[in-house]
Order: C-alpha cells, then structure tokens, then sequence
C-alpha cells in the first residue's frame, strides 16, 4: 500500500502509471482522462492554475527502455481523476489510495513538525550563547568605562547603548528586535558582540584613547560584514 503514494516536492502524489495498475486499466486511457480534464479546465484561468496544481507532466521509462509519458498528481488530483470510476472493486480501490494519502500526509506533518521543533531548539540555544556573548560584551564594557573616565570621559555610561546600536545598526534590526531576530543574524550579532569584546581589550591594552576604541570597533565590524556579505554573494551567484 505505500508504494500507492509516496512524496514527491513536499506533497503526497501518486501517477497516472499507478492509477492505470492499480485500477486495471490502460495507461494510455488515463492519460486521455486526465488530459480531457486540462482541456476542460483550461477554458478558465483559475481552472488551468489549478489543473497545474493538481498535474505535473513527467516521463517514466518503460520495459523496451523508452521514456514515456505519464502525470504525477497530488490528492486533489487523484480524487477528481478517480471520480467518475464506479463499481465495487473501485471503491475498494479508491479506499486504499485515500488511506494511503492519509499515511503519507500524517508522516509529512510529523516531519515538518521535528524540523520545526529543531529549529526552535537550534534557535534557543543560539540566542543562549547569545546572551552569554552579551554578558561578556557587557563585562567589557564595564571595564572600558572606568578606562575612558580615566581618560577624561564625561559620560563613559553612554557605550552600553551605542555598542548595541552598533551591531544592531551592522545586522539591519531596530532596538528591542533580537528576540525575533532568525539563527543566522544571532550568530552574526554574537560574533560581532565577541569581535567588539577582543577589539576593547587589545586597544585598552596598547594604551588607545577611548574614543578611538570606539572607532576601531566599528573598523573591526564593519570589514567583517563585509566579508560575510561578499560570501553571501558569492553563494547566491554559484
């Protein structure tokens, strides 16, 4: 019975080859049926989108090793195909699909589901090392304050906010968004946030005046969104 239907692009389908099996009835004769229904529901724009829905032409290879022609079509199709099919062992038939369908649409849902929940996990636990990014960000911070008053300073409290405008500013997000925010621009708002940290304490070290700290940070940050940028760019274009 699984060999009824099976997934194909994220749907359950059956063919027209298996209908014409399954039904005992001549392969050539269902291709005709479903094509009376293009014709037919090709006299409407609607209906030929949803005939395109429903049908996909495809080609199998036959015993003389030929390609032939055949459709692969998803429930809707199936049961608009099959409805005009009578008799006891029909319906018998028709059963067996539907049930078949059943399985297979019940086993997409459960996996759609676990990739779901994955996601969510891997998103929950990059927004905790995101958070212990931050904190070590922040512990930074605290130490540049006391660095920059040293330095004459005024209000050294001010960085807190303007460091994460900063990588908000690099990431494209607004105040109080990073909640929301999806797995890839967490991890790129944590290695900014750790890039930052580095920068801090090796400008602190040299001695840099706490302004220009500031200024080599966004240096820093800037030429590594760059990077990833071109990356991406390149991924897209191959």
């Amino acid at each position: 019975m699984n060999n009824l239907v099976v997934l194909k692009n994220k749907q359950a389908t059956t063919t027209s080859q298996m209908v014409a099996q399954k039904f005992n009835k001549n392969h050539q004769h269902v291709m005709r049926d479903i094509r009376k229904l293009h014709e037919e529901l090709g006299l409407s724009k609607i209906g030929l989108t949803k005939f395109k829905e429903m049908f996909q032409e495809n080609t199998y290879v036959n015993s003389q090793n030929k390609k032939q022609p055949m459709y692969i079509m998803n429930r809707d199709g199936f049961m608009l195909l099959v409805m005009g099919f009578t008799g006891k062992k029909a319906l018998q038939i028709k059963l067996q699909f539907i049930e078949a369908f059943n399985l297979m649409e019940e086993y997409i849902k459960k996996n759609e589901l676990e990739k779901l929940n994955k996601a969510n996990h891997e998103w929950l636990l990059s927004r905790s090392d995101g958070k212990l990014t931050r904190r070590a960000e922040t512990d930074v911070i605290a130490i540049k304050i006391g660095y920059a008053r040293s330095q004459g300073s005024k209000s050294p409290e001010k960085y807190y906010m303007q460091y994460s405008k900063l990588v908000n500013g690099m990431v494209g997000i607004g105040s109080g968004k990073r909640d929301v925010v999806d797995i890839k621009t967490l991890n790129t708002i944590g290695f900014l946030e750790d890039l930052i940290s580095t920068t801090i304490l090796k400008e602190m070290e040299k001695g840099t005046y706490y302004k220009d700290i500031y200024k080599e940070c966004k240096h820093v940050c800037g030429n590594f969104m760059q990077y990833i940028n071109l990356g991406n760019r390149l991924e897209y274009a191959s």
